[in-house]
């Protein structure tokens, strides 16, 4: 090769190299990866935590529920007077009602109607599964319309408190058998909108469930009598089982059911180490605030870590999430798109159990700019003690000197956000307003090739 040609070939190799460093260096986006630890505040938090019980006709009190830092209330539909005749228009009216009022007051709702809620002497369920079937169909319409207010309605109907022992359709001692436990819960499943959970009483009923029959990813499990003796009461069936089996049994499912019940008593059981170890197995989503108090006062007196072991199981009850990391742009310049990676950890006793949706929210002074929904992911796959990776890609163009970027959880079905309170609130120490957690600040600079950088993150 001649030396005029060489010189050429070589000027236009470093002149090519100039362009591919000029090129990479605009696209070049530093990152930077910030790490946060949970904090121990107490959240008052959709769709879990301890309730509250009211009768579906008396609800004074409920618009006082937020205000002692709980979000859920189980409603008692009592159909003592119904049990030979339809509902009346009253009574319906009646559940429209409480329903609304939950809905009113922020609350999500744990339902169950029976057929007498006073004491054992004071019920007669029917005769007939087709009146209790009937009773349904009229209440159907009443918890489709308010669909949204609902974490899970419990099987009930059947026996005294509607708890599926003694009752006029069960065996000879009043228990329900395999026929009746599948044709009432698929009434059940029919007459309650998806994706709400119905939730059995005993690990055994639910596993009468015929899957051909009934979905089984809807079929949660109640336990009243928790802590209370070796076999909870009956709740668990030791003549087949140990207990350990039947919690692992629970512990097995695979799918995101909303868990609860309440305490009738002190016992071995409701020791810390071993409540904790079984509201873990059980996935336990929700808890009576008001029964057993001597169990409450127990827990409330007993030391655990930097607080007590009431406040440790209010924080773990259901879902607990915090941010664990986040990976984002440093630096940017107008024009580029960069990337923005939330690595989110749950700490609690469950995943959630109804379908909820996380927004990257971007705004500035004047409000909220962009609402950039993390659509791929399903919060319920967010099991106990295991972390999600969202991430979601922004374009810088069009965007404001000085903007905020931040992140907000909301039920998927909602389509309006109408109420704060129906927002879910992270373990960390970020600003929040109006439900949304300021994770990132950015403002640009005044070079002649202005960036913008990334001010502050609070934790």
């Amino acid at each position: 090769m001649s030396k005029p040609k060489k010189i050429v070939t070589l000027l236009g190799l470093f002149v090519a190299t100039l362009s591919i460093v000029g090129v990479s260096w605009f696209l070049y986006i530093p990152q930077v990866k910030l790490t946060f630890n949970e904090s121990d505040k107490q959240l008052i938090n959709p769709s879990r935590g301890f309730y509250v019980q009211f009768d579906t006709g008396h609800l004074e009190g409920i618009n006082e529920l937020h205000n002692e830092g709980v979000s859920l209330v189980f409603l008692a539909y009592d159909l003592i007077d119904f049990v030979d005749s339809e509902l009346s228009n009253e009574k319906l009216s009646e559940l429209d009602l409480a329903l609304k009022t939950a809905k009113d007051n922020g609350l999500k709702v744990i339902f169950r109607a029976a057929y007498g809620f006073s004491n054992a002497q004071d019920f007669s369920d029917p005769h007939s599964l087709d009146r209790i079937k009937g009773h349904l169909i009229q209440m159907s319409p009443i918890l489709n319309k308010y669909k949204d207010v609902l974490l899970t309605v419990q099987a009930g109907f059947l026996g005294p408190w509607g708890e599926w022992h003694d009752s006029n359709l069960g065996d000879q001692n009043g228990k329900p058998g395999p026929q009746l436990i599948n044709e009432l819960v698929k009434a059940l499943i029919d007459a309650v909108p998806q994706p709400i959970s119905i939730a059995l009483r005993r690990p055994g009923f639910m596993r009468e469930i015929d899957p051909e029959l009934i979905d089984v990813s809807r079929i949660a499990f109640h336990n009243d009598a928790l802590f209370s003796t070796e076999s909870d009461m009956g709740t668990y069936e030791l003549d087949t089982l140990t207990r350990e089996e039947e919690l692992n049994y629970i512990s097995s499912l695979p799918y995101a059911l909303a868990n609860g019940g309440e305490m009738p008593m002190i016992g071995v059981y409701t020791e810390a180490e071993q409540a904790l170890k079984e509201l873990a197995l059980i996935k336990l989503t929700y808890l009576n605030l008001k029964y057993n108090k001597d169990v409450l006062d127990l827990w409330e007196s007993t030391p655990y870590q930097s607080s007590t072991l009431f406040d440790h199981i209010s924080n773990k009850l259901g879902y607990r999430w915090f941010i664990e990391s986040m990976t984002l742009a440093s630096s940017f310049r107008r024009g580029q798109n960069f990337t923005v990676k939330i690595e989110m950890n749950n700490v609690g006793f469950s995943a959630i159990t109804l379908p909820y949706t996380a927004e990257l929210i971007i705004s500035d002074e004047s409000g909220i700019l962009q609402v950039l929904p993390f659509e791929s992911y399903d919060l319920r796959e967010l099991s106990p003690n295991s972390t999600i990776l969202l991430k979601m890609n922004i374009n810088s163009k069009g965007l404001p000197k000085s903007f905020t970027i931040g992140i907000r959880f909301k039920e998927t079905s909602m389509t309006q956000i109408i109420d704060e309170r129906t927002l879910i609130k992270l373990a960390n120490d970020f600003i929040v307003h109006d439900g949304i957690h300021e994770i990132a600040n950015y403002q640009e600079d005044d070079q002649s090739l202005p960036q913008f950088h990334l001010i502050n993150s609070e934790n």
